[in-house]
């Protein structure tokens, strides 16, 4: 069962920094892999130079930002590529800008849906926020339309990673929710839409000390 993230920040959340990554697929394969459907490598990415940091938690940079990325037609900064597939780094309380890569045709955070859950109740993230290139929607709002790639959230708390004591302590399980849009013909020759429903279970994981204090 996925949960809504928490629409409020509270009073504590007072973000240091802003952790952008693009989730894309590798498409290095395409013309040498005869069975590439099979062989798909999702992997997430994280723009250099690096994103800018926050002060006393003030929305209007993060805000400013995510409008920046989704106003974008292509992913146009150098990458380098994280740890793990999808799975996100954080070391502090920060913001999470969450952007699909546009180059993939047709994939958005799924209309009608929130684009992030997590996989239990949880307090330790909040403000979740869907990101168009002409506007920003109402904090933990469902999708309304077609064409939102960008999304953000806080992340306002991560316990110690202890791997003796505890698998994962420090990780919070993700859902995010994306389709592909797709057009085919129909007996008629009327072009129809078809959304395929992909889901990604990342964590949101914090490999360090415990925040906040």
């Amino acid at each position: 069962m996925s949960e809504r993230i928490p629409t409020t920040k509270p009073s504590n959340f007072i973000p240091k920094s802003i952790v952008h990554v693009i989730l894309t697929v590798d498409r290095t394969k395409l013309a040498t892999d005869p069975q590439l459907a099979m062989n798909l490598a999702f992997t997430v990415q994280a723009p250099a130079p690096t994103t800018p940091t926050m002060g006393a938690g003030d929305e209007t940079e993060v805000e400013k930002y995510a409008l920046a990325r989704a106003g974008f037609q292509a992913v146009d900064l150098l990458t380098t590529p994280a740890p793990s597939p999808f799975d996100i780094d954080v070391r502090e309380q920060c913001w999470v800008v969450v952007e699909l890569d546009s180059k993939i045709h047709g994939w958005q955070f799924a209309k009608h849906e929130r684009g992030a859950t997590t996989k239990g109740e949880s307090d330790r993230n909040c403000y979740l926020r869907h990101v168009y290139a002409k506007g920003v929607e109402a904090p933990g709002e469902r999708i309304p339309r077609d064409g939102c790639r960008v999304l953000y959230f806080g992340v306002v708390a991560r316990d110690v990673f202890d791997p003796k004591k505890d698998p994962n302590p420090g990780s919070e399980a993700f859902n995010f929710h994306t389709e592909f849009l797709m057009e085919e013909n129909d007996p008629n020759g009327v072009k129809i839409k078809k959304r395929l429903n992909v889901i990604f279970d990342p964590d949101v994981k914090n490999d360090g000390g415990k925040f906040p204090p």
